[in-house]
Formats: C-alpha cells, sequence, structure tokens
C-alpha cells in the first residue's frame, strides 16, 4: 500500500516533501499587490525590487513560501543600439539549487517587441513582478517604463486558497475600463473645445480670403496704405482703438497694432514696416485693378482690415497615422525622450518653415494614450513626423494645423 501522511501529528517523523505537501493548498503569487516585490526605478540603468512575502505552487503535491525581508537593487543590461525590446523581472523558485532568486529575463530587440516567456515547470517556477520597456539606445529606465505584472494571474496574480478564488483577472479588466472612461470623459471637453477653435480659426481664414477679394478698387488699397502709415506714426492711439473695435475674427489685428508699437520705438525697425506695408499696398493696388477715377483722400483708420492684412495663414488637414507606417526611429532626442517609433505623414504644402499643432480625434484617444504618442511632431517638406513610446494597436485619426507666423 502506497504511503498516506497525515500532517501533523505526534510520534512521527516527517521531511521536507511532506510539509511541502501540506502547504499545497495556496495558489502561486503574491500575498500583496501594494506592498510585496514592488519594481521601481533607481536612476539609469537601475532598479530597486521591494520587501515581500510570495508563493509558488509549482505541482499538486508542493508548495513553498518566500520570503525576501530587504529591497534589492538590479542593474538592467544595456539598451539594444538601433532596436527596442522588453525585459522582464521575475522570482525565480530553483527545485535543483533549492533557493528563490530574482533574475532578469532579456528580451529580444525588435520593431515590434515582446516579452521573453517565463518557466512555470516542477523544477524552474517564476513569478513576473514588472515588465520594463527598453526603447532602442535608452541609456536609463524611467517609471513609465515599468508595467507591473503582479496582479495578472497568468504571471504572477494573488496568494489564495485552491477552493474559493479570487478573481483578480476580472477586477482588473473592471478597474481599467473604469479608469479608460473617466479618461474618455476628462479628454473629450478637451476635444470638443479644439474643435471649436478649429472652426473658428478655419471661418477666420475663409473672412480673411472673402475680404481680400471684396478689395476690388484702388481706394481699398489706399486705406490700406493710410491705415499703416498713420498706425506707424500714432502707434498708441491705434493700438487702443485696434483693442477696442476688432471681433473674435480679427484678433490678430492685436498682434499687427504690438508689432507696429515695437517699430515705433526703433527708428530702423518703423522704417522696415513702413516699407513692408508699402510693398504690401502696392500689391493689393496691382490686384485691385487700375481704375484711376477714384480717389478718397485721408480714408478713416480700420483696424480690423489691417489686422486681417498681416493675419497668420492657417492650414488644416485631417489625416491618418496608418499603424503599418510606423517604424523604429532614428532621431536620437526622441529616443531619450523615450519615443522609440515614428510616423511621416504626407502633408501637401508641408514645409520646415510652417508650425505644426496636432489634436487627436476622439475615437483615437484611447490607442494614442495605450501607444504613448509623443507631445512634439515636426514639420519637413511634403510630410508631418510623430512620434511613439510602441506601435499604435490601430490606426490614429488627428487634424493637424501649419501655421506661418506674421510677417515683422
Amino acid at each position: 500500500m502506497s504511503k498516506i501522511v497525515l500532517y501533523p501529528a505526534n510520534g512521527y517523523d516527517f521531511d521536507a516533501a511532506d510539509v511541502a505537501a501540506y502547504l499545497a493548498g495556496l495558489t502561486s503569487g503574491v500575498f500583496s499587490g501594494d506592498e510585496d516585490f514592488p519594481v521601481t526605478a533607481a536612476g539609469g540603468l537601475k532598479v530597486t525590487v521591494g520587501a515581500g512575502r510570495g508563493w509558488v505552487h509549482p505541482s499538486r503535491f508542493t508548495g513553498y513560501s518566500i520570503t525576501k525581508r530587504e529591497a534589492d537593487t538590479l542593474t538592467m543590461p544595456l539598451a539594444d543600439p538601433s532596436l527596442p525590446r522588453i525585459d522582464r523581472i521575475v522570482m525565480r523558485y530553483d527545485a535543483g539549487a533549492r533557493a528563490a532568486s530574482l533574475q532578469v529575463l532579456q528580451g529580444t530587440a525588435s520593431s515590434t517587441p515582446t516579452a521573453p516567456a517565463i518557466s512555470r515547470t516542477e523544477l524552474i517556477y517564476d513569478l513576473c513582478l514588472a515588465e520594463i520597456t527598453r526603447p532602442a539606445a535608452a541609456a536609463s529606465i524611467t517609471t513609465g517604463q515599468i508595467t507591473d505584472t503582479r496582479l495578472d494571474e497568468a504571471l504572477c496574480g494573488i496568494v489564495r486558497d485552491g477552493v474559493t478564488g479570487i478573481p483578480t483577472d476580472e477586477l482588473l479588466a473592471a478597474a481599467k475600463e473604469r479608469i479608460g472612461g473617466l479618461e474618455e470623459k476628462a479628454t473629450s471637453s478637451a476635444a470638443a473645445a479644439k474643435d471649436s477653435e478649429d472652426a473658428a480659426a478655419l471661418s477666420e481664414t475663409h473672412a480673411a480670403a472673402s475680404e481680400k477679394n471684396a478689395k476690388t478698387s484702388e481706394t481699398a488699397a489706399k486705406r490700406i496704405l493710410t491705415d499703416t502709415q498713420n498706425a506707424v506714426k500714432t502707434v498708441t492711439a491705434n493700438m487702443n482703438a485696434a483693442a477696442g473695435s476688432a471681433s473674435t475674427a480679427t484678433t490678430k489685428a492685436g498682434e499687427a497694432s504690438t508689432s507696429a508699437g515695437a517699430a515705433a520705438t526703433s527708428r530702423q525697425a518703423a522704417e522696415k514696416a513702413q516699407k513692408a506695408a508699402e510693398d504690401a499696398a502696392a500689391l493689393a493696388g496691382t490686384r485691385a485693378g487700375t481704375d484711376k477715377t477714384l480717389n478718397t483722400e485721408n480714408a478713416p483708420a480700420d483696424a480690423a482690415a489691417v489686422g486681417k492684412a498681416f493675419a497668420s495663414i492657417i492650414k488644416a488637414y485631417d489625416i491618418s497615422l496608418a499603424t503599418a507606417s510606423w517604424k523604429a526611429t532614428s532621431d536620437t532626442a526622441a529616443k531619450n525622450a523615450g519615443w522609440a517609433y515614428q510616423c511621416d505623414a504626407t502633408v501637401s504644402g508641408c514645409t520646415a518653415a510652417l508650425e505644426p499643432s496636432a489634436t487627436v480625434s476622439l475615437e483615437s484617444v484611447v490607442v494614442a494614450q495605450k501607444a504613448g504618442l509623443g507631445s512634439i511632431c515636426s514639420t519637413d517638406a511634403g510630410f508631418c513626423r510623430f512620434y511613439a513610446e510602441k506601435v499604435p494597436t490601430a490606426d490614429i485619426s488627428l487634424r493637424l494645423l501649419l501655421t506661418n507666423k506674421n510677417p515683422v
């Protein structure tokens, strides 16, 4: 008959296997997701693994307690110079060594990296504590690159008895869904406000274009020239008049008055400003026609007309950053900022002299946040470049504005 162990009982000698069988009633994991073995950035390539208690259940009849009373600091291997990768920090039970230890599992560098596999056998059993995203050529590890995996039952989990279970996967999914809902509500108002601002800017551009087309006579050109000369000669009065009369659509008129004020404090700057205004008036006169029968002297100043003549040109585009268009970036500054990927979006008429401003559409906010879409973008001939920590799981739709600064 096979051996039947009754534990504990007086008068019997028990070995480690008997005790391990007694402890086999608990599942693998940590006792507390807040206190046990937290992984944090410690500067440079170092991370700290806090003290804690854990449990491994490598087979049906074995269970082992793991206790680490003090924090330990680990030095991570260098990042790959050209491709990103994902590393893991694990607490490993080694039956052969009869010991438990912290281990760094280094992933494989790739344009689409995946985390290295953990071991789950009777002889080697891992509790994955954290995953660390390693951007190409990154010289340090930041908090944002560390993903806590202790609540993931497939990788670690919370210790529980083998009869009643705590559905941590369901609880974690519910928490993430709630957080995502709050983030969506928090960003929807800002996105709506930005869309309204874009619409207003586009309306302003159309209004300026319509007004320019309406100036079909030499009288209109004469008014622009007169107003500009008066603004240079009497800067203070014209600034006050512009502030009181300019509407929302001509807000940038204030910028023209301010530029004129700065020109008035410097003779050389004033002469340049007046010359630029005269050139603009001459161009307007050319486009207005050659009718010499109209001649209105001392026309009243029109601050709104002056402002619109110098208003910024705004170009708006609705573009999509396709998932397949992302690739590993070679931009050192972007890598140091944690952005391992770049996407060049084709934009007709785009040049390096234009200033970009982008707003993610509401339906793409969650995808952009998960990918770590960069807070900056840049322009060049024919395209606009965007950055991200990871390759997005879906296309990202956004509104792109390109602007020229007012002439000085």
